[in-house]
């Protein structure tokens, strides 16, 4: 079955609809159609994360993320990232969004910790 979603990349108005913490509704059935989980299965078991990514140094270019959520099923957590974009598919949006994931998978450790307790990271 094909699937068309409308382009929406105005930034306050997609993180508006899809990164409330009050009312996740909205998250989960996106998730639920961009991952083809039933979206019972989702509904209660979605958090809306922050959208800024910590800094580890000072270098660190600051990173704030459209809509960061965390999702945690029986077979384990993984974490989403819903990005908004208007732009043609470029290698400089590609570089952009593994900066966002590189920062994403980076501030689920703790120095020491080991890389097994990485959960997997979906950029969409």
């Amino acid at each position: 079955m094909s699937k068309e979603f409308i382009a929406m990349g105005y930034d306050p108005l997609f993180k508006k609809m899809y990164g409330d913490a009050d009312d996740s509704r909205k998250a989960a059935f996106i998730v639920s159609e961009f991952l083809d989980i039933p979206y019972e299965d989702i509904k209660d078991n979605i958090f809306i994360k922050g959208n800024d990514i910590n800094n580890r140094n000072k270098n660190d270019k600051k990173r704030a993320v459209d809509v960061l959520i965390h999702i945690v099923l029986s077979t384990g957590g993984e974490y989403i990232n819903l990005e908004a974009n208007l732009f043609n598919y470029s290698q400089r949006l590609i570089d952009r969004n593994v900066g966002y994931l590189t920062h994403v998978f980076s501030n689920q450790l703790n120095k020491a910790d080991d890389y097994d307790l990485l959960e997997p990271v979906i950029q969409i």
